[in-house]
């Protein structure tokens, strides 16, 4: 299995961020993908599984720690 950590300094707040990192929904509009598909009830947390849809990609990753404010891993 591999590791990547990845560390990026924004100008937000940490709530704004991590708002902005659980909403799904508009990851396309900040990252290089055209959707996400989220199993369940659309929310990000622990044990969710979602698909995200590229260009000419599809990948499955499942959340696997979510500790709000501090640490989401999948």
């Amino acid at each position: 299995m591999y590791t990547v950590d990845v560390v990026t300094v924004v100008p937000a707040t940490l709530e704004r961020t991590w708002a902005a990192l659980c909403d799904i929904e508009h990851w396309p509009d900040w990252q290089p993908i055209r959707s996400v598909t989220v199993d369940g009830d659309g929310e990000l947390g622990p044990r969710v599984e979602y698909t995200v849809h590229g260009r000419g990609i599809r990948d499955r990753y499942r959340v696997t720690e979510f500790d709000p404010l501090h640490r989401l891993t999948y």
